[in-house]
């Protein structure tokens, strides 16, 4: 399926030249699309570019690079890299909000790394909130409130104050932003779990949702549930989730 870049990377597009020169990706697997450029990169691709059968393999030009592979000290390395028969296909699962506006209208999309609301204007958000039906919070004052996947953990949610979990696990992260009362901790919950939060009186202190960086609007309600359309991201040989972990995280 070829190679995308990110344009406004300089590091980006002087390694998609370089891929590009003397046909060095001839031979890419007909399902794999190479993603150049950093994480948020990544997210944007998989939104546009998703189908079941696509293998995203991407090349971190940017600062983390969680979701991607690591450029190799000599770069004339890099094709046989991408090329190679021992590449790791992972399969990760994408958590699904469904939403509803002051309208009525549903507005629902998928995040590999997470989804949150979070206040519009001025005012914190006051937010009920339930998981699996059970009223976890009945009224709390917050900035926000995160839902991530394993792999997302280690994002905005690790950046919130919660614990980065290991991508193997599958799990729905729920991290308060800034919470005033009552203080309700980050927490995981099962991966088949339904999380659900209503905004108290959007009208005087309206909540937007972001999805992998993309706003969808206001939001009066939203819930969350596993996305049941996973994403495959491919890692060159020798990569390891634990030592990536450990070194892009929690050892710096």
């Amino acid at each position: 399926m070829g190679m995308v870049f990110d344009p406004k990377n300089p590091r980006a597009v002087e390694i998609a030249e370089f891929l590009a020169a003397r046909g060095r990706l001839e031979g890419l697997p007909a399902n794999m699309i190479v993603v150049v450029g950093g994480d948020g990169f990544m997210l944007r691709t998989v939104r546009e570019r998703y189908a079941p059968e696509t293998v995203f393999l991407g090349i971190n030009c940017g600062r983390l690079g969680f979701l991607l592979n690591d450029l190799p000290e000599r770069l004339e390395e890099l094709p046989g890299l991408i090329l190679s028969d021992r590449l790791r296909v992972r399969t990760f699962p994408r958590i699904q909000m469904v939403a509803e506006d002051a309208s009525g209208r549903t507005i629902e999309a998928r995040g590999l790394n997470d989804v949150y609301i979070q206040r519009a204007g001025g005012h914190g958000c006051h937010l009920k909130i339930w998981i699996n039906g059970v009223v976890v919070v009945a009224h709390m004052v917050c900035d926000g409130l995160i839902f991530c996947t394993s792999l997302g953990s280690t994002a905005y949610s690790f950046s919130a104050g919660a614990s980065p979990c290991h991508p193997s696990l599958n799990v729905i992260g729920v991290t308060p932003i800034c919470p005033h009362a009552p203080r309700l901790p980050p927490l995981y919950v099962p991966l088949e779990s339904s999380v659900e939060a209503q905004v108290i009186n959007p009208a005087l202190r309206p909540v937007i949702a972001v999805v992998d960086g993309y706003s969808y609007g206001e939001i009066v309600r939203v819930r969350i549930r596993d996305g049941r359309q996973p994403v495959q991201l491919a890692f060159f040989p020798g990569h390891h989730f634990t030592g990536t972990l450990v070194s892009k995280l929690l050892i710096t």
